[in-house]
């Protein structure tokens, strides 16, 4: 059977989600809090922004009501690797029927943001999320580079 265009997005963010995990494990809270050079974000920043945001745009898709703290994500520290993987675990774990619900109520279907009004479609905040997910993965990549190198 081929895989269906819900698959093909589920299959995306595992891929980024597991490349998250990847990128805490092994670290302590002092790594995971350093920042590498001015207005740049830790990891642990980034990772509560992105899974953050990851729910976000996906509950939008999907037309689901979802209380997100953006500020306070920017304010994460002295959080475990163990933690920032159960932050990632939650986002993971919701994305497969969250993707599905945006794709079965129809991406041209219109959503509005609940902080601006702005109106959006499923679609768009599908790709949104995907593109968002992936920017900060690489961000926090490339951190984790410079805060474990010698």
């Amino acid at each position: 059977m081929s895989p269906t265009l819900a698959d093909t997005f589920i299959r995306q963010f595992d891929g980024f989600d597991e490349r998250l995990r990847k990128a805490v494990d092994g670290l302590d809270a002092n790594a995971l809090d350093r920042v590498v050079a001015p207005e740049t974000n830790s990891i642990a920043v980034l990772v509560a922004h992105t899974t953050g945001s990851q729910l976000g745009w996906l509950h939008l898709a999907a037309g689901r009501d979802f209380k997100r703290d953006r500020d306070a994500e920017f304010r994460t520290r002295q959080q475990s690797a163990a933690d920032l993987r159960a932050l990632i675990d939650r986002a993971a774990a919701a994305t497969p029927g969250l993707v599905r619900a945006a794709i079965d109520g129809g991406l041209e279907t219109v959503r509005r943001r609940r902080d601006d009004n702005e109106e959006l479609t499923a679609g768009y905040s599908l790709i949104h999320a995907l593109e968002h997910v992936a920017e900060h993965v690489g961000q926090i990549e490339l951190t984790r580079q410079l805060v474990t190198r010698g």
